[in-house]
């Protein structure tokens, strides 16, 4: 780290990442990174879900679901691949920034008993989508991952609790200015609610943001860092949570 046989690329954070080969379209080739968890996930408890891929420099086809699998068990990789698992956080958007960290996230409901995570390309080729590559070495995805996270973050209100009133953030993913739209709707009327206050956590469950209202729904997230984020918005009919990336 930066440079290494694949590429070039400086660590998310710290000093170095994992890597591995995501797909060879001539044969369905997968690697993966498997490890065990810090604690043994607790029934029906919320866990936020994080890490960040960036695509080697070399072996340089775009490719996606990029995902990560929960297991009671360490998993044994037969043949190279694991398609018979279908996991639990899978992003189907093409990754192929080569000079930027991407960010992969979800929240994932525990069963009960989960010691291991698994990260990687579950999927055949004939079910993945690519992008054109001008690597030298054509048809092949090697992706460096980094920052893998996996929170409790039940306390912090991961439901998405009271469908109504109607609370929308917008845009999400966000990257400065982040915008709290507060209608609800009775007997077929649109009304706007009165926002008192919002919060706004982080993984870890840590207030990050904290700001009392009037009517004003528009905040700048602009200093906090990458990541998932939950906010929390307080209003006259209710307290309403919703999640959001910050770009």
């Amino acid at each position: 780290v930066p440079v290494n046989y694949v590429g070039y690329q400086s660590a998310h954070s710290g000093n170095g990442y994992a890597g591995e080969i995501s797909l060879i379209t001539t044969s369905d080739y997968r690697e993966y990174i498997q490890a065990p968890l810090d604690s043994v996930l607790v029934s029906q408890h919320h866990y936020c879900v994080s890490f960040y891929v960036s695509l080697s420099n070399l072996l340089a086809l775009g490719s996606n679901n990029m995902g990560m699998y929960f297991s009671t068990t360490h998993t044994h990789i037969p043949a190279n691949n694991l398609f018979g698992l279908i996991p639990q956080i899978n992003d189907t958007n093409v990754i192929s920034d080569t000079t930027n960290w991407t960010l992969v996230s979800g929240v994932y409901v525990a069963s009960g008993g989960e010691r291991f995570i698994i990260i990687g390309n579950f999927y055949p080729d004939a079910v993945t989508d690519t992008t054109a590559s001008t690597s030298p070495y054509w048809g092949q995805s090697y992706y460096y991952i980094d920052d893998v996270s996996i929170v409790d973050c039940t306390t912090v209100g991961t439901q998405e609790l009271n469908p109504s009133p109607e609370i929308t953030l917008y845009p999400n993913p966000c990257v400065g200015q982040l915008t709290v739209n507060s209608e609800s709707r009775t007997s077929g009327t649109l009304q706007q609610l009165t926002v008192k206050e919002i919060k706004i956590y982080n993984l870890l469950g840590e207030c990050v943001y904290l700001s009392a209202i009037n009517n004003q729904y528009t905040i700048n997230i602009s200093q906090l860092p990458s990541g998932l984020y939950f906010a929390e918005v307080i209003t006259d009919k209710g307290v309403v949570r919703r999640k959001f990336v910050k770009e």
